[in-house]
């Protein structure tokens, strides 16, 4: 495999401009590099969530042993943050990242240095990440693009990928103070989420309820994605203890069946944001949406040190959950495309 990835480097050296080089991302070493060329190109999308790039990168960098570390059990987890990077001598002119996610393969970070665009780096890169993908085993590549973004859109396009879902990005001000409280209606249970496999059935099947047709139809829901393997069990609380994760996580039940969960990630740093995902069955979402923003929200009044934003994010949401996001006081700053290209 090394030797395939050595030829297919020096092949798409060929197709470069003579003066342009390209290799292997190693966020360890390109880290302080990687910093300025990243803000040039993404600072308005991170500073309108309430992040930045040196907080992402150092995530990534802290994560790239414990990456390594399970790449010595399984040859699909070393590849969980690979990339490439053009440069011209010290200068960064493209960079891309593609890593391996249990169900997909999934593309990002493609950007390219405004001094060297439309010159291909871009679509020499992707194709150079979808072999790369394809050569270890991927059967699918996702990517996400601003809606906004038409150039990006239309090469994913004439490269292949098919546009099967939408993602809208919502922000909302920091909690000041309690609200008050709003039960769920009757009938309805609050639990506190425990994994067994009796749990991760019923989310799977949760997902498949939640997940718009369209999306299922092109990406299936994977069972792996709720039922991982043992080492990543294993290894699971002190990935979460290295990335600071401070995460809470409910389930909602009628009778016996699980119609929603919720889950919160509370940051540990006043240069991050909160992060929640509400994945409510359809069926259900009218009675049960706003209790649990509500629940969310003094939750996070009460153990938020920081006083920071909250983030969240959903898929083909319906027109009552957007009012209801949009009424609570979380504003839409950000609507993507999410492409999927089939390798099989």
């Amino acid at each position: 495999m090394i030797e395939c990835e050595e030829m297919l480097l020096e092949l798409t050296k060929h197709k470069l401009d003579e003066e342009l080089t390209i290799r292997s991302i190693n966020i360890k070493k390109d880290f302080e590099k990687l910093i300025p060329f990243y803000d040039t190109i993404f600072e308005k999308e991170l500073s309108s969530k309430g992040t930045s790039i040196r907080t992402l990168l150092e995530k990534m960098r802290s994560m790239a042993s414990i990456f390594s570390f399970l790449g010595l059990f399984n040859k699909n987890l070393k590849h969980l943050s690979d990339g490439f990077i053009i440069e011209d001598g010290d200068n960064i002119a493209a960079t891309i990242m593609v890593g391996y996610t249990f169900n997909f393969w999934e593309i990002s970070m493609v950007a390219t240095n405004p001094e060297y665009r439309r010159r291909g780096l871009a679509r020499k890169l992707v194709n150079l990440a979808i072999e790369h993908a394809r050569k270890n085993g991927a059967e699918m590549c996702v990517l996400e693009v601003l809606d906004e973004n038409t150039p990006a859109y239309d090469l994913y396009k004439d490269v292949g990928f098919v546009h099967f879902d939408t993602s809208h990005k919502l922000i909302m001000d920091p909690i000041i103070e309690l609200k008050e409280e709003e039960e769920l209606p009757e009938g309805y249970i609050l639990k506190n989420m425990v994994r067994d496999k009796r749990t991760n059935q019923d989310r799977l099947e949760l997902d498949i309820r939640s997940t718009s047709q369209p999306s299922q139809e092109f990406l299936p829901i994977d069972r792996k994605v709720y039922f991982k393997p043992f080492l990543v069990k294993l290894i699971r609380p002190l990935a979460m203890k290295m990335m600071g994760l401070n995460i809470k996580h409910w389930l909602v039940y009628e009778d016996e069946l699980l119609v929603a969960s919720v889950f919160l990630n509370l940051t540990n740093s006043e240069k991050e944001v909160h992060n929640l995902e509400i994945l409510a069955d359809p069926e259900h979402e009218n009675q049960i949406l706003l209790p649990l923003l509500n629940k969310v929200s003094n939750y996070v009044a009460k153990n938020d040190t920081f006083g920071v934003k909250i983030a969240s994010e959903i898929k083909s949401p319906s027109k009552y959950a957007r009012k209801v996001y949009k009424d609570f006081g979380f504003e839409f700053y950000e609507t993507d495309h999410i492409l999927g290209l089939k390798l099989i």
